[in-house]
């Protein structure tokens, strides 16, 4: 209730004596599952949690990168504390704090982006609501996904567009889809006008290329091979076939070890003897091809 909201957050009531309740690690005991409402509430601790650690750290950033609408609250927060904090109306909080904003769309089809029924937006923002002065209607309405009922249905993803400052997909021709997936945002523009951006995902790439390997590429194209031009690159399609399937080897033995010993401290940890994990010495084969996954399936992502 009304009293037990925290901080313009509603529906996560904080435990007598403070800390955490019994409720509070099942909204991020699991990554995936548990429905809209365990969504959402990881979303708030996500993007409204994470403004008010940054804040309780002294750390102020230049820009808030919202990845996904996953942390797309914060832009909420961050309108609430210029309301609250620093006596803006809702109009200049918006504009205030939408240079700092960048948002990326990750996911290519609807189905992949996160959308809340009104009662939920209701039980959650309601304290919202009051302390930046805006009825539930209006908080609905950032989040209006074009061609849908008004105020049934929050979608996050078009929140994030309509507060940041700066939007972009994940590489060219994501932008591309992105820019007709929520081009009716602005339905004067044409499709290419739309303002959203592309960045290609990239790695840094001595952090993610194995020792062996880079010493491998140190060798044949030079220590700057990852600003190297493709002209450089061709070299290496020179390079003796074994000079490459020893460094391959050496590779995957170094991942079977890694595993195997990870999987013995494990089990050791859980009080099994070593004789009874010397079974971990064999689990996984160098020579084999070994295909793993760790995440789910999503239809949208196959």
């Amino acid at each position: 209730d009304d009293e037990e909201a925290v901080a313009g957050v509603d529906g996560l009531p904080p435990p007598e004596g403070g800390g955490n309740g019994a409720a509070a690690p099942l909204v991020t005991d699991r990554l995936y599952g548990g429905g809209v409402e365990t969504r959402i509430r990881q979303e708030i601790l996500l993007g409204i949690g994470g403004v008010r650690a940054l804040s309780e750290l002294g750390v102020t950033p230049d820009v808030f990168h919202i990845n996904e609408g996953h942390a797309g609250f914060l832009a909420l927060e961050r309108i609430r504390r210029a309301i609250v904090d620093d006596g803006l109306t809702f109009d200049e909080a918006r504009e205030a704090i939408r240079p700092a904003g960048l948002f990326t769309t990750h996911t290519p089809v609807p189905a992949g982006i996160d959308r809340f029924p009104r009662d939920l937006i209701e039980r959650y923002f309601s304290t919202w609501c009051r302390e930046c002065g805006l009825s539930l209607d209006e908080l609905m309405q950032l989040g209006h996904e074009p061609g849908t009922p008004d105020g049934e249905v929050f979608n996050l993803a078009v929140m994030s567009l309509n507060l940041a400052g700066a939007s972009n997909g994940v590489s060219l021709l994501h932008g591309g889809v992105g820019r007709r997936l929520f081009g009716g945002l602005w339905p004067s523009l044409p499709t290419d006008d739309v303002p959203i951006g592309a960045v290609t995902n990239g790695v840094h790439a001595r952090t993610w290329t194995s020792r062996a390997m880079a010493d491998l590429l140190d060798r044949e194209i030079g220590s700057d091979w990852p600003e190297a031009d493709p002209d450089r690159w061709r070299v290496f399609e020179d390079v003796p076939d074994r000079d490459v399937w020893a460094v391959r080897t050496a590779n995957r033995e170094h991942l079977v070890g890694f595993v195997r010993r990870r999987l013995r401290a494990s089990l050791l940890t859980r009080g099994h003897t070593a004789s009874e994990v010397s079974w971990c010495d064999s689990v996984l084969d160098p020579t084999v091809l070994t295909i793993g996954f760790a995440r789910r399936f999503a239809s949208y992502k196959r």
